[in-house]
């Protein structure tokens, strides 16, 4: 029987995809490309998974930042009045050598804020966290006797709004003596704070009464 040309294929018997060639030549090319499409197939895929696990890593990242970003806005405000106080990006930790105790704690979505107990001359205890800026106003005397933080004078500050106390601003006595550490920085009273939303949820709603 005369070999069929090449480009001519027959169907299996019993089936309507399956082709196969007549010849020995045509089965050794189907089974060359038929290896080569696998290998491409199968290295299109590895590079697929891998695109689509660093396109993921990069969704994460974006996401905590954003998270972390989100964080930084809170704000803590005047227990008295609702002014907006300091933002969460503010804090920063500023050990005193003189505090009654100290421990970490998470504050405004940050971790390990830093707050100390104090005890002034009088006895009055006072829980302060401490920041690189807030809104206040301040006593126009500094005091350098008594000072918790060594190195820096101190000044009373209260709300810019309604003027209640919040706690101190610190500065340094000597510029040249900080090092690394700030010039001037705050220390406020947690107990005279109220976290925004907290304080947005205890608003009072006036009473509906009935006619």
């Amino acid at each position: 029987m005369a070999e069929m040309e090449p480009d001519v294929y027959t169907f299996k018997q019993g089936s309507n995809v399956d082709i196969f060639p007549h010849t020995t030549v045509e089965r050794a090319n189907v089974r060359k490309h038929a290896s080569l499409f696998r290998f491409l197939s199968l290295s299109f895929a590895m590079k697929a998974s891998a695109w689509i696990a660093i396109l993921s890593f990069i969704s994460l990242g974006v996401e905590i930042a954003g998270e972390q970003s989100e964080s930084e806005k809170e704000v803590l405000v005047c227990r008295r009045c609702g002014k907006e106080i300091i933002r969460a990006a503010d804090l920063i930790n500023m050990k005193s050598q003189v505090a009654d105790r100290q421990r970490n704690d998470t504050l405004l979505g940050i971790p390990a804020v830093l707050k100390q107990t104090f005890t002034n001359p009088q006895g009055s205890q006072f829980e302060l966290v401490t920041a690189k800026r807030a809104n206040f106003v301040s006593d126009t005397t500094a005091y350098a006797e008594h000072s918790w933080f060594s190195g820096y004078k101190w000044r009373i500050i209260g709300c810019p709004v309604c003027g209640f106390h919040l706690g101190w601003s610190f500065e340094a006595t000597d510029k040249t003596k900080v090092g690394n550490a700030p010039e001037q920085f705050v220390g406020l009273i947690l107990s005279r704070l109220l976290h925004e939303g907290f304080a947005d949820s205890i608003i009072m709603k006036p009473r509906q009464y009935r006619a």
